[in-house]
């Protein structure tokens, strides 16, 4: 036992009860699914990526426990996907930067003066937020088409000006399977 001093007195610390609501219970077990299953998907991929192709279609959810860096080797020496990275790495430094300069000079600004048209400029970002998404979702299924068959088709690939619509897929040949320059 620790002995006080003549005139001091002994500081007792009461632990705080924490009460959860059930909307708060349900709220958390929610959010803690939603992470089990990003990550076990993550992980999923780093474990699939260490794996041949055979083992991948045959058992493409257990753990490689052989792992081989065949598709590490491949990736970074036929498809030279380490150019890929940087170029990526060099984009999206750059525009972080250029980012984080300018919002943080809009920000100093915003922060410490006083102009007319100042709340409009606030509240732009947001509105463009809430608007986009109901943009998006209505005219990506706006225009219904049919096919051959008669059966309806969305197209949401036509463009909203009347131009002609663009069928061109957006991933090179190799993604499916063949190599355009027959390499």
């Amino acid at each position: 036992m620790q002995q006080l001093a003549r005139g001091e007195q002994k500081v007792v610390y009461k632990r705080k009860k924490i009460n959860f609501s059930p909307g708060q219970i349900f709220s958390y077990l929610v959010l803690f699914a939603w992470s089990l299953s990003t990550i076990y998907a993550m992980f999923w991929i780093v474990n699939n990526s260490f794996k041949v192709s055979r083992d991948v279609m045959n058992s493409s959810f257990k753990i490689a426990f052989d792992p081989v860096m065949v598709n590490y080797t491949t990736a970074f020496d036929r498809i030279n996907i380490g150019k890929g990275y940087l170029n990526s790495l060099i984009m999206s430094g750059g525009t972080v930067l250029l980012v984080l300069l300018f919002g943080g000079l809009a920000a100093y600004v915003l922060s410490r003066f006083t102009f007319r048209g100042k709340k409009n400029i606030v509240l732009h970002p947001l509105r463009k937020l809430a608007y986009s998404g109901i943009r998006n979702s209505s005219s990506s299924l706006r225009i219904a088409d049919q096919d051959v068959f008669g059966q309806h088709v969305f197209r949401p690939d036509v463009p909203s000006d009347g131009g002609q619509p663009d069928f061109r897929h957006p991933c090179p040949g190799w993604v499916h399977g063949h190599d355009p320059e027959g390499a």
